[in-house]
């Protein structure tokens, strides 16, 4: 295949894939107004789909189930943690079950579709993964503690550097900001949480450092921040959406490309070398 018929090809699935998305969020009783900014969401989505869907080396429902697992986890914990925390208005335990709903919607049925589209339901021969290199405890502990403790560090320093451009919206608002012990508490939780979905999303990746730092970078921005951000809602003005919308896809796709390159399992020797354990 020519390289301009293969990428012509590889466009018009994204574009479909983008199509069936948009459609999905007019559905009547979900968004019904902003149609273009629902397509450039659906289109980050589909994008960050696609990058999770093709660094790996597996494929089949082992796929799929893994790429599921991270949409829905990265979707659905960013409003649990507005809900819990911000108390933002407009959402409540209503808001937070119907977003549920869609996001498991998405992960069970569109994320499938995703991976079928593109040539990966079947599992080839040659998509065995390599060999592993084995971690001990030790590896393993340090990696997911400096994890956690990094997602603080780029979450702080990202919402400090936005902060002056939303203040009057939050203060005019008055939308009374968490105690900083929670919020700790919380941020902490969700570092925890992003990875555990890092090292189900890498597990699929071995011996593909770069592409997995992309994949879960794409991954962390945009399921857990630009795409939810472009869409038009009730809550968020335009201008505020698009600091945050800023503040979080590159403060996330940071934070993914490092827990990327923590977890991603690098590939051993060929085959009849004993396997080592990584400190």
């Amino acid at each position: 295949m020519e390289p301009t018929s293969k990428w012509s090809g590889i466009v018009g699935k994204l574009l479909m894939a983008s199509v069936v998305l948009t459609a999905f969020w007019l559905t009547p009783g979900f968004h019904l107004h902003g149609a273009g900014w629902i397509f450039l969401s659906s289109l980050a989505t589909v994008l960050a789909l696609a990058a999770l869907v093709t660094a790996g080396r597996e494929g089949g429902w082992r796929l799929a189930g893994r790429v599921a697992l991270v949409y829905f986890g990265v979707a659905w914990f960013n409003v649990f943690d507005e809900l819990l925390v911000f108390r933002l208005p407009g959402i409540t335990t209503r808001t937070a079950a119907g977003q549920a709903i869609c996001s498991l919607a998405i992960a069970a049925v569109f994320v499938p579709l995703m991976v079928w589209l593109f040539g990966r339901m079947r599992r080839e021969p040659g998509d065995a993964p390599p060999a592993v290199a084995r971690r001990g405890v030790a590896a393993w502990m340090w990696r997911i503690g400096v994890g956690a403790i990094l997602y603080l560090v780029f979450y702080f320093v990202a919402g400090f550097l936005v902060f002056p451009f939303v203040k009057s919206f939050y203060v005019n608002a008055h939308i009374e900001m968490p105690s900083f012990g929670p919020l700790i508490l919380m941020e902490v939780f969700r570092g925890l949480v992003y990875v555990g979905l890092a090292i189900v999303a890498t597990r699929g990746m071995t011996g593909r450092r770069g592409r997995a730092a992309l994949a879960v970078g794409l991954a962390l921005s945009v399921f857990g921040g630009i795409a939810p951000l472009l869409m038009p809602n009730p809550i968020l003005p335009g201008y505020v959406r698009l600091a945050h919308g800023f503040e979080v896809g590159i403060s996330n796709f940071a934070y993914g490309v490092v827990l990327a390159c923590l977890f991603t399992p690098p590939a051993t020797a060929r085959s009849g070398v004993p396997l080592t354990v990584q400190s």
